[in-house]
């Protein structure tokens, strides 16, 4: 592939590419798109053996009750009972 960057870039990158230790700027620009894409969760890292067992538990969520409002005080609620099982799980309580 290849990309085609304006001149003014030029610098900076090379710059940048050296800062962090790569011998070239293609190189460089690789390396950011890696750290990019690690951070991608897949369906395995979420538990489920495929992408459709994965669509098929979230199209059942879906499914599962009338629909709720999302707001800042349902995270709240949401934080302060997650919270409290953890508190409880530290305790040796669950």
């Amino acid at each position: 592939m290849t990309i085609t960057l304006p001149d003014e870039l030029r610098e900076p990158l090379e710059r940048k590419a050296r800062a962090a230790g790569c011998a070239t700027v293609a190189e460089y620009l690789c390396r950011l798109v890696e750290e990019d894409t690690e951070g991608e969760l897949t369906p395995a890292d979420l538990g489920f053996a495929s992408a459709e067992q994965l669509e098929a538990k979230l199209e059942a969520a879906l499914d599962s009750g009338p629909p709720i409002p999302v707001t800042p005080a349902f995270w709240d609620e949401h934080q302060r009972r997650v919270n409290e099982r953890l508190a409880k799980r530290a305790a040796g309580c669950e």
